[in-house]
């Protein structure tokens, strides 16, 4: 691996004729892997297009209304939409800008219903990311999380990357764009990107604290079995901590459907909650969420995610 061709956080975008391997790295971890169709060469059109339920704004907050629960915003553009207050909503005061996603359309006298999305909107009011652009919502993410470089191996690509970021209020981006001659498989290689996804389709992964998760794919659910390895730390400790990987895995798997963990057996139910927070404060990077169900009778862990 060249580590000049490797962000510690941002994007490495591999381009093959029609193809976009779209790779992102967090904290020098890889934690999204896509195959995209490559924007360049289907000409879609970049921002403007009716909206759409998934959705990404950039809204502001008009009106707060206890009394019936809702916060009443401005997405630009003449749009306006609603978040229910303790719905994912109630944060804020009037003015401040939110990262909101599009749930439910106007219609038969009802307002848009929008669900708050974490990070930030760069201070642009309107539509940040398109329903199911993922290129356009890695941008937005990176730009939450401190990217350092984005880096692609097409020029075409930048150019039409640079202009996106003007159209979505992230000029201050432009700077960390690169383009680095070579093919797409060159690219992922010094990259470290190919070995790191590679890596993370094994069945054992070993941690740095020595445990390990072994990883089983049956025909109706996947499988996460905590094994202690060399690790000494406590029990609910070791269990918490896992919390991140067992994210990033099940993002970079692209594990859909019925999920099971069978942690290290735990003494209470005081600390099985523990260990469900540890979840509960974590989101799989690939924007599809999960959904925690809590122990079952016989100590496993059940989540489920959508398919796809």
């Amino acid at each position: 691996m060249i580590s000049d061709c490797r962000p510690d956080n941002g994007l490495v975008l591999a381009v093959t004729g029609s193809d976009l391997i779209m790779a992102r790295v967090s904290d020098n971890k890889l934690i999204i892997y896509r195959k995209l169709i490559n924007p360049v060469e289907s000409d879609q059109p970049a921002v403007n297009h009716p909206p759409q339920i998934g959705d990404i704004y950039g809204g502001r907050i008009t009106k707060i209304d206890p009394p019936r629960k809702a916060i009443f915003v401005d997405l630009g553009g003449g749009l306006t939409g609603m978040i229910s207050l303790g719905a994912g909503g109630g944060q804020g005061s009037e003015g401040d800008l939110l990262r909101l996603r599009l749930a439910e359309l106007a219609g038969q006298g009802k307002q848009s219903r929008l669900t708050i999305e974490p990070g930030d909107v760069g201070g642009k009011l309107g539509l940040l990311a398109r329903r199911g652009d993922r290129l356009q919502q890695e941008l937005l993410a990176i730009a939450s999380d401190g990217a350092s470089r984005i880096i692609t191996n097409d020029g075409a690509l930048k150019t039409y990357l640079a202009r996106i970021l003007v159209e979505l209020g992230r000029d201050d981006l432009l700077a960390r764009l690169e383009h680095r001659l070579g093919s797409a498989e060159s690219l992922l290689q010094q990259s470290g990107v190919a070995d790191d996804f590679a890596a993370a389709g094994e069945r054992i992964q070993t941690q740095v604290n020595g445990s390990r998760l072994i990883l089983e794919v049956a025909q109706t659910l996947k499988i996460i079995d905590v094994d202690r390895g060399g690790c000494d730390l406590p029990t609910v400790a070791l269990n918490e901590q896992l919390a991140t990987e067992i994210a990033r895995l099940v993002a970079l798997r692209q594990w859909g459907g019925l999920i099971v963990i069978d942690y290290l057996r735990m003494k209470s139910e005081r600390e099985r909650e523990q260990v469900w927070q540890s979840l509960r404060q974590q989101k799989p990077a690939d924007g599809l969420g999960w959904a925690l169900h809590g122990f079952t009778r016989a100590g496993l862990f059940e989540i489920t995610r959508p398919k796809g």
